[in-house]
């Protein structure tokens, strides 16, 4: 996900909310919903929509209706994102940053808006009622469009039909496969300089489709294999991906003994999609229900392609080297799992062990520089452009760093700094790898970007808060 999602759509948005304008009959109610927070997606189309139609449509208050619906006001004013996570203040900013669907529509009109009635929108928020998300928007039609407005409604909809024609047309030559195409020339003598040459094609009739699975040669049991004829189907389980137990107490006992992650109970609450007898690469927690659920299958009739949330994942150590990742790799032996971010909210709160504190800076720094040094002059690769950093300043920081083995570990900020940004524990929890000359992200840059704008806001709206 990236910050630019919405805009790909809002152009589309607008022209069929016009479209719905124009079909609606003078005296009509038209009813705008979608199941985004986006304002590029709401408040936006609706701005535009109101300026499109020029007085023919009427923005309805609905406050009355459904008293008991929870409900937030329509905003007059928001923030427009690119693709990059980066905020954008104009068209012209956004174009030189290559953020090309970025339309003038989608900023907030002030002049405009002050015209319109913007409140009567509704946001219905998760916390509200504990439902979904969603936004409505209630139109009346008190009169015809323009003319003009009805011709522009009129050339965009056949513009829309004409490119939809021509994908119908060649989509039925989708799937055949690759085509020979052989060109025959036919030259007139030189004497005939009046004739044309000639020309001949020949389409050789395609090659079929690769089957999508083949017999075992063995049991003839189906293999599912790819375009290239390879075998796909996961070892273990022919025909489909399976779901095994993590009960092995080579896999258990360590991750037990360095996260302190005992009461986590991950022989009841994790799976893995590799086969029985192989040491997991990656560990799903479930909950008891679906584990009970697949586990009843005892005729694997269920066809798996996703299940779960990654908790843990193994490192691959390489026997004939002593480093993986900067980390001692015997240190590392011990225990080759390391902890996912995108579960992170499901181990913190049983982890006893390789979980540190550490100070707003502290955590600003390693959001920008992805890791902070653990020695003064931190070594740089011969060749590399890679800027050394900084180290931990705060002493009690160092001290809890030094406590932790090498590997994979989270950082925390300390309660009274939770306090003062009025933010939950786990918000800004991240996961990094510490080894022996640094301590490294291990967060997306995606999911980076958006955690040092969230802490930048807490911070913003914190007075307190130091930086």
């Amino acid at each position: 996900w990236h910050g630019g999602f919405g805009n790909g759509l809002h152009s589309l948005q607008i022209k069929i909310a016009k479209r719905a304008a124009q079909i609606l009959k003078v005296g009509g109610r038209m009813v705008y919903s979608t199941c985004s927070f986006n304002p590029v997606e709401n408040e936006a189309v609706v701005m535009s929509l109101m300026k499109a139609t020029n007085g023919a449509l009427r923005l309805v208050d609905v406050s009355n209706e459904l008293p008991k619906l929870k409900r937030s006001n329509g905003l007059r004013d928001w923030q427009v994102w690119g693709k990059s996570n980066c905020r954008l203040n104009s068209v012209e900013e956004a174009h030189e940053k290559n953020e090309k669907v970025v339309a003038s529509s989608m900023f907030p009109d002030k002049e405009f808006l002050d015209t319109i009635p913007i409140e009567n929108c509704l946001r219905i928020l998760p916390h509200h009622s504990d439902t979904g998300g969603f936004f409505v928007a209630v139109f009346d039609k008190v009169r015809e469009l323009d003319p003009e407005v009805e011709t522009q409604i009129e050339n965009e909809a056949k513009g829309q039909e004409s490119k939809k024609s021509k994908t119908r047309e060649f989509s039925k030559y989708r799937g055949l496969g690759m085509a020979e195409v052989k060109c025959h020339f036919v030259y007139p003598p030189s004497s005939d300089s009046g004739d044309h040459v000639s020309l001949s094609l020949t389409v050789e009739q395609p090659k079929a489709p690769k089957k999508k699975y083949v017999r075992d040669p063995k049991d003839g049991t189906l293999l599912f294999v790819n375009a290239h004829g390879q075998d796909q189907t996961r070892p273990g389980r022919k025909g489909f991906d399976g779901v095994a137990p993590v009960n092995s107490s080579d896999v258990v006992d360590p991750i037990n003994e360095k996260y302190g992650i005992h009461s986590f109970e991950i022989e009841k609450n994790c799976v893995t999609r590799t086969a029985e007898g192989n040491k997991p690469k990656r560990l799903y927690y479930v909950t008891p229900n679906l584990r009970q659920y697949i586990a009843a299958d005892t005729r694997e009739s269920l066809r798996i392609t996703s299940i779960g949330l990654k908790v843990f994942e193994r490192q691959n150590l390489v026997d004939d080297k002593d480093s993986y990742f900067g980390a001692d790799s015997k240190v590392l032996s011990s225990c080759n799992y390391r902890l996912n971010q995108d579960g992170l909210f499901l181990t913190l709160p049983f982890m006893t062990k390789q979980a540190i504190t550490i100070t707003i800076p502290e955590l600003l720094q390693i959001l920008k520089l992805r890791g902070l040094a653990l020695v003064e002059n931190e070594p740089v690769p011969e060749g590399s452009k890679f800027t050394p950093r900084p180290s931990f300043t705060d002493s009690e920081t160092r001290r809890q760093v030094e406590s932790c083995s090498q590997g994979s570990l989270v950082c925390l900020l300390r309660d009274e700094d939770v306090q003062k940004l009025n933010a939950f524990r786990s918000e800004f929890a991240i996961t990094c790898w510490k080894g022996k000359t640094s301590l490294n992200l291990l967060v997306s840059k995606v999911e980076t970007e958006h955690l040092l704008e969230k802490l930048r806001a807490h911070v913003r709206d914190a007075p307190n808060a130091t930086t």
